[in-house]
């Protein structure tokens, strides 16, 4: 017999040692799921970092060496040495609520390191757009 989610959710609550009836619901973003970040550092996205260096690996117009790409794809979890994962439109321009809205892997990009960094300085393209 099916248990119901009020059933479910009573369960969950007691592992958690929270009271009966009371769920984390109140405690998760409404447009991510995942635990609301409108106060603090923003807890970035990882399986979506995890999705773009993917995307690049296999991209073979992206600035990827190949020695880079083939660490991706050995381990799709770390970044290679030397790189980074860029957000094209940075995660400051929006207030900490909706950041979630770009944390996204079509809003990433991974980059040398030096070049990630000459686009955020004073004369770089980030800079001056956002």
């Amino acid at each position: 017999m099916p248990t119901s989610k009020l059933a479910n959710a009573q369960k969950t609550a007691n592992m958690n040692n929270q009271p009966v009836g009371s769920t984390k619901s109140s405690c998760l973003c409404p447009k991510c799921g995942r635990q609301k970040h409108d106060t603090g550092k923003y807890p970035r996205s990882k399986s979506e970092r995890k999705k773009a260096l993917l995307r690049d690996a296999n991209d073979p117009k992206s600035d990827l060496s190949a020695n880079a790409r083939k660490l991706i794809k050995a381990n799709p979890d770390n970044v290679p040495p030397g790189y980074q994962v860029s957000h094209e439109e940075p995660l400051y321009t929006v207030p900490k609520a909706d950041r979630c809205e770009l944390d996204v892997a079509d809003n990433m990009k991974t980059q040398p390191k030096k070049v990630h960094r000459a686009r955020q300085k004073r004369c770089g393209d980030q800079y001056h757009a956002f």
